[in-house]
């Protein structure tokens, strides 16, 4: 592979050529940064990203041009993996105090600055894409927040009167065992259902037993009022009320 290695461009870079086979690993994603970038001479290599879905290869890049670039722009772990894919592969490793022997070679440092300014845009594309869905996940997250308080809504009229239905519930099973002869068939069969409403309670809405209240004369007044209460069952309960 280097044969055709001009002999001024050999003696000049001889201490960072490494020859590499198919499958090499040249850098992986993670790794600490060391501002080297690499110039891929003869041969083609291959990037991956690390996802949840496994390793996705991006992109695939031949000789003659740079990469590993953005380790010049930034001081973080390297972002991507890059492997041989090609047979063999020539690589010139160049650490950031040898820069100046790239921009001295003028289609070196065009390439270069090129690999530079189409990572930057493709940097400022994909940030427009993030700020994007970021707008997109703060619309649903508004939506979903009016959602549940809509449903919280729902929930506390329904508790509120769940409580109101089982607490006259509670006060009639308890006035109306005044007016009734205990050993009847009916108060059997009153008792029964008391148990039952009980047990529902327990066992299908604990958090509400704490909290019922038995209904007093005002509540027996507007159930009356609003002609849930029979007159008959209204009129009992004001005379043991009194």
């Amino acid at each position: 592979m280097l044969q055709d290695i001009p002999p001024n461009e050999f003696a000049s870079f001889k201490d960072v050529m490494h020859i590499h086979e198919r499958g090499d690993c040249i850098i992986a994603e993670g790794d600490l940064n060391n501002k080297a970038v690499f110039l891929l001479r003869k041969g083609e290599v291959e990037i991956y990203k690390n996802s949840k879905d496994g390793r996705k290869s991006i992109s695939k890049i031949k000789a003659l041009n740079f990469f590993g670039e953005m380790g010049l722009l930034s001081d973080k772990p390297r972002s991507a993996t890059v492997e041989v894919c090609s047979q063999r592969a020539l690589v010139y490793k160049i650490e950031q105090p040898s820069l100046h022997a790239i921009l001295a070679n003028p289609t070196w440092g065009e390439k270069l600055l090129s690999r530079l300014a189409t990572d930057l845009e493709q940097r400022n594309q994909q940030l427009v894409r993030y700020q994007e869905s970021a707008r997109m996940i703060a619309v649903d997250l508004e939506e979903m927040v009016g959602k549940y308080s809509k449903l919280k809504r729902e929930h506390d009229h329904l508790k509120t009167g769940a409580l109101e239905i089982f607490s006259a519930l509670s006060g009639l099973y308890k006035h109306i065992g005044f007016s009734v002869i205990i050993n009847t068939r009916d108060w059997s069969y009153l008792i029964a259902l008391d148990k039952t409403v009980k047990k529902l309670v327990k066992t299908r809405l604990p958090e509400i037993q704490q909290e019922l209240i038995p209904a007093g004369p005002e509540k027996w007044k507007k159930l009356y009022q609003e002609g849930i209460l029979p007159e008959i069952l209204y009129t009992n309960l004001k005379h043991q009320e009194e």
